[in-house]
């Protein structure tokens, strides 16, 4: 988990020092829209995503699966446009071992570093698709505790 930590602190050093993560303009399109999303892969294998924007480059989410797999995170936006932008996130997921009985008690906690693309329409829509590495204990065998996640996300914006 310490090394963890020093490549996500190494990482955000290098970006901010040459200028990537804050040297961007405020955008007048953006409106601070945040968004209520289906996921499919990723932690929570199958869940709700929710996303909430602190400013137009840094969003917190928070997300629950079926399997009361869980994280909450943060993404920080790049090259945002009126209707999309480039992803880098940092969740912190808990993960729930998966048996054929239901969920066990046995749980464990992870670090997932998507990076990714995001869409948004002028109705609406929002379409997020990111991959990352995903750092945990032990690999269950099953979906979201495996060292690689791809996860698609589809919903709406809200006020």
């Amino acid at each position: 988990m310490k090394k963890i930590m020093i490549v996500i602190s190494t990482v955000f050093l290098i970006c901010s020092s040459n200028g990537i993560l804050f040297s961007q303009k405020d955008s007048t399109n953006f409106k601070g829209r945040n968004s209520i999303l289906l996921e499919i892969g990723g932690p929570e294998v199958l869940g709700g995503h929710f996303n909430v924007y602190l400013n137009n480059r840094i969003s917190v989410n928070v997300g629950l699966g079926i399997n009361l797999d869980a994280h909450i995170g943060s993404n920080f936006n790049f090259n945002r446009t009126k209707y999309s932008s480039i992803i880098v996130g940092v969740q912190v997921c808990s993960y729930n071992k998966f048996t054929f009985s239901g969920s066990s008690r046995i749980r464990q906690l992870g670090i997932y570093i998507p990076l990714g693309f995001e869409y948004y329409a002028d109705k609406g829509f929002t379409l997020q698709i990111d991959f990352g590495p995903n750092f945990v204990k032990e690999d269950w065998e099953q979906s979201n505790t495996s060292p690689f996640l791809i996860s698609i996300k589809i919903g709406m914006q809200i006020m």
